[in-house]
């Protein structure tokens, strides 16, 4: 049986909504939904998404209903995300949001966008709404604004502590030209913030996140966590739906013994866990790259994990 005491506070922690996935996950049953919408405790605020009658309906809510009926990995976005964290200049034009590509949902009043580079690293949370980091953010509007306005808005969010450089530096990295974004102004922004700005300097993850989305590959988890023999680590990228990991090995971390031994460690524990292990370095080309992650993906998909490794 659910505990409407426990459901309502849910509700309130969600600006007052609730999914029927979420209802139903609390106990309740269809003709106990049914029966709150028919006697006005719940209203439907979008197709299986109702509110607790009385609740103040608020931008937030249309926000965070709007991501909820949009599906898993949904995220409020550009002008909406820029409204959410008060950035500087930006003109709404409805309610926004981003989902990777292939889950899009048409929905009333509602811009979705797709992204084939929805990362781990531009996902966030703000006032309980699932909405894209500011660096993100900022990156997707910088198309909207000119020169000087959108210079403005960095700064302002540098000033509030919502923002460094250095994020929005990997942000621009590891993204391509898309619809709404002006790379040249974003580069124009950082170089002169950021003294010897290279655009093309933006870190080995970066650059492989880059590479690999911009072949056209699925995107990989960052930083994953994973527990072997008891011990939480995080893998630099992975596939956990095809049990592949990718290192990125880098003399200058790696060249020590006990960090030798460590990768050893971590490499031989994901064999006993029937994962394979990719060690990518400085040294390869995007091609070697983009080869080795697809045809190992390829692989682990077609005929399911095995125990090997690669060294």
């Amino acid at each position: 049986m659910a505990d409407m005491d426990a459901v309502h506070a849910l509700m309130r922690r969600q600006h007052g909504l609730i999914t029927r996935a979420q209802a139903l996950a609390c106990g309740l049953t269809p003709r106990q939904i049914e029966r709150l919408l028919s006697s006005g405790r719940w209203w439907p605020v979008r197709p299986e998404i109702y509110a607790l009658a009385g609740t103040p309906a608020t931008w937030e809510q249309s926000v965070l209903a709007a991501v909820y009926a949009g599906g898993a990995d949904v995220f409020a976005s550009h002008a909406t995300a820029a409204r959410l964290r008060s950035l500087k200049h930006v003109v709404e034009r409805g309610l926004e949001v981003v989902s990777p590509l292939g889950r899009h949902k048409r929905l009333d009043g509602v811009i979705g966008h797709r992204s084939g580079a929805l990362f781990d690293a531009d996902k966030a949370t703000y006032r309980g709404i699932p909405v894209t980091t500011v660096g993100r953010t900022l990156v997707d509007i910088s198309g909207r604004l000119c020169d000087r306005k959108f210079g403005q808005a960095v700064d302002d969010a540098l000033r509030r502590d919502i923002l460094r450089l250095e994020d929005l530096r990997q942000t621009a990295g590891r993204l391509g030209t898309a619809p709404g974004r002006s790379m040249r102004r974003l580069h124009h922004v950082l170089a002169l913030r950021i003294p010897g700005y290279d655009p093309l300097d933006s870190g080995y993850e970066t650059r492989v996140l880059r590479v690999l989305t911009s072949a056209g590959l699925p995107v990989p988890r960052q930083q994953y966590p994973i527990t072997l023999d008891g011990q939480l680590v995080h893998l630099d990228l992975a596939y956990p739906e095809a049990r592949l990991a990718i290192e990125l090995d880098s003399w200058e971390w790696h060249r020590t013994r006990s960090a030798f031994d460590d990768d050893r460690w971590r490499d031989t524990s994901l064999v006993k866990r029937r994962w394979l292990t990719l060690r990518l370095t400085l040294a390869m080309t995007d091609t070697d790259i983009v080869d080795v992650v697809r045809a190992a993906l390829s692989d682990r998909l077609l005929t399911g994990p095995t125990s090997a490794v690669v060294e």
